[in-house]
């Protein structure tokens, strides 16, 4: 009984051991996951939301590209684009040095031609990198978010046709020494079942098991 609770604490050890190694994404960075969540999202369109979180860290100043994260689905070549992204410096996502900041691909205006003061500024300025890293073969594959409609945003906007303010995000560059941070990908379920595989640039740090 005593050999078997043994064997039984080294199993898990074990694979404690070999799902927390840290991955290196660069000479100056790597990449530690701690837990993964599938998550149902919407029957209707029939997507799912794929939650890394891990803890990254970057040495002598080199920045981490955020939009160079990627999800791969290798059975239906598919490549997709991180939906949301959020970081901290704790061990909390309430903690001290939290950040979600965001940008849009899309400028959003209102019927005055000013951006909407609650959305994501648009700034093509900051670099989206997501397309450089694609994959000969796979479809870039990006989720435009929903922010609601124009009437929601703005009394400008309250007697003017309804519209919906949709655009795709993207992020910048994390200066952070180490974070946390939580990477959310879409997956649209198709006919054959995803295989996926996590990735940053032209690197894989993982396979991504979906259920």
């Amino acid at each position: 009984m005593k050999m078997k609770k043994t064997l039984l604490f080294l199993i898990i050890l074990i694979s404690q051991l070999i799902f927390s190694q840290k991955i290196a994404l660069s000479d100056n960075q790597n990449l530690e996951i701690k837990k993964i969540r599938n998550i149902k999202s919407d029957s209707k369109k029939k997507t799912k939301v794929i939650i890394i979180q891990c803890v990254i860290t970057s040495l002598n100043n080199t920045p981490v590209d955020i939009n160079a994260f990627s999800l791969l689905d290798t059975e239906n070549k598919v490549r997709y684009r991180l939906l949301r992204y959020y970081s901290w410096k704790g061990k909390s996502s309430i903690g001290f040095g939290h950040s979600s900041v965001s940008y849009l691909k899309d400028e959003i205006l209102d019927k005055k031609g000013k951006p909407f003061k609650l959305l994501p500024k648009y700034d093509p300025s900051i670099k989206d990198s997501f397309e450089d890293y694609s994959f000969d073969g796979y479809k870039n594959c990006e989720i435009p978010l929903d922010f609601g409609s124009n009437k929601r945003h703005s009394v400008n906007e309250l007697f003017s046709s309804k519209r919906r303010l949709v655009s795709v995000i993207y992020f910048p560059e994390s200066k952070w020494k180490k974070f946390f941070s939580s990477l959310q990908f879409p997956v649209v379920i198709k006919d054959k079942e995803p295989k996926l595989e996590f990735y940053y640039k032209k690197k894989m740090i993982s396979k991504i098991k979906y259920k």
